[in-house]
């Protein structure tokens, strides 16, 4: 996938991005994340889009909303989140706007086009990939072209996405992290180049060798490696030391990465030497371990990793000794016989901290207890009502207290410690962060 598609997909993803703008219906007849939470049959995204969101063309103030609904949808069915998908949206949207904003200044201001009917196109496939649990489109030619930056290398810009050629980097060494730097657009280094310093093109790879040298490398049949991720997704790196095209089902091999997705090397994990590639991505599939989508490798037996693929057990049904995401409430490990069982409440014992409900944690008693309000001692912003986070995360090191988010000029370490949700270099005191108002760039 290109940095551009990158910047609402993955992005999303990433960095938890979610609107109120428009109106987006949900696919799940009001958003309940009950009986799998999927709106379809098996879990996954939904398989249409109401609203502002149905085409043939998506306006750009309705696109967070409409790809952080389809993603909220996936973290319900896929991701076992433990809640609906509206709390899902309600719980991402504050860290929505100014990225947006960002965005849409670039847009207003000629550095970036915006193609709305490609945004619709890049909804639907992924729509189609989440839909099985599968993950982000990969290498899609619509989210590719949804946005298109506009300056060239060289010339002045205020983001990476601005920059016109691909995979290139708005840099300048005095910027940082400080609002409005100007900067001017760097291209990436070419096959072979030497990236020790710098970085290569989106598809390609900065690999490393005996020497220390470290150059651009194309990932395809043949391009040197030293670990898996030198390679492209559908190549893996080989004892020789290049990558290798992955195998097909029913091809012999020793691990997961050398078998074309969805296909996994099973059998391998019961007896070295034995796997073949095989998909593992239907219920009733043979697997080892874990499976695609929201599926998982059902065992009865401890110690034996090999198993069947498996729907999402309910409430009260096994969720066996590997690790289930249950399709309500959690796998209890604790048992004889693990099961789902409900999220527990306040008061109520727990293993960890995705075994409470939304508005408890797990404290280091096991017991379920009340997220903290303002001033409340706590270890973690997991421990704090949202939007409060533990104040540790600044002080490191110091005991922790719940507190509401910070106003301008104040020492901040992310974004979500700012009232303004903007947490930046300091101008006058680089290397120190500060709460600041958000800033247009022209």
């Amino acid at each position: 996938m290109s940095r551009h598609a990158g910047l609402f997909v993955t992005g999303l993803v990433l960095f938890g991005l979610a609107t109120g703008c428009g109106e987006v219906v949900d696919a799940t007849d009001g958003g309940s994340g009950t009986d799998g939470g999927s709106g379809t049959d098996g879990g996954g995204g939904p398989d249409a889009m109401k609203g502002p969101c149905d085409g043939p063309s998506i306006d750009l103030n309705d696109l967070i909303g409409c790809f952080v609904q389809v993603q909220c949808e996936y973290f319900v069915s896929c991701e076992g989140f433990n809640g609906t998908t509206q709390e899902c949206i309600d719980l991402l949207t504050p860290d929505t706007s100014s990225s947006l904003e960002r965005t849409v200044d670039s847009v207003n201001a000629g550095r970036i086009v915006y193609d709305g009917n490609n945004a619709y196109d890049c909804l639907q496939s992924l729509i189609d990939s989440l839909g099985t649990c599968m993950g982000d489109p990969d290498n899609n030619a619509a989210c590719d072209a949804t946005f298109q930056g506009q300056v060239s290398p060289g010339a002045a810009c205020f983001d990476s996405e601005e920059c016109s050629v691909d995979g290139s980097q708005c840099y300048d060494s005095n910027c940082g992290d400080i609002q409005c730097c100007a900067a001017t657009c760097v291209s990436p280094q070419g096959i072979g180049d030497d990236c020790s310093s710098s970085f290569c093109a989106p598809d390609d790879h900065c690999v490393g060798d005996a020497t220390g040298a470290r150059t651009c490398q194309s990932g395809s049949a043949g391009s040197a490696c030293t670990q898996q991720y030198d390679c492209d997704d559908d190549h893996y790196c080989g004892s020789a030391g290049a990558c290798i095209a992955d195998k097909t089902d029913g091809q012999a091999c020793t691990d997961d990465s050398e078998c074309l997705a969805p296909a996994l090397c099973n059998g391998d994990d019961l007896t070295a030497g034995s796997g073949q590639c095989a998909k593992a991505n239907a219920v009733g599939d043979a697997c080892d371990s874990y499976c695609l989508g929201n599926l998982y490798c059902k065992t009865d037996n401890p110690g034996v990793d090999s198993g069947t693929c498996t729907a999402q057990p309910a409430i009260g049904e096994p969720c066996g000794y590997s690790d289930a995401y249950c399709r309500d409430g959690y796998c209890d490990t604790n048992q004889a016989l693990p099961v789902c069982v409900p999220l527990r409440g306040g008061g109520e014992t727990c293993n960890d901290v995705a075994s409470c409900d939304q508005d408890h944690f797990c404290n280091t008693n096991g017991i379920c207890q009340s997220r903290g309000t303002d001033g409340a001692s706590c270890g973690s912003s997991s421990e704090c009502q949202p939007p409060l986070f533990c104040t540790n995360e600044i002080t490191a090191g110091a005991p922790g207290s719940c507190a509401p988010p910070l106003a301008d000029g104040m020492t901040c370490k992310y974004d979500s410690h700012c009232e303004s949700r903007e947490c930046h270099d300091d101008p006058n005191n680089m290397g120190a962060k500060i709460c600041e108002a958000y800033t247009s760039c022209q």
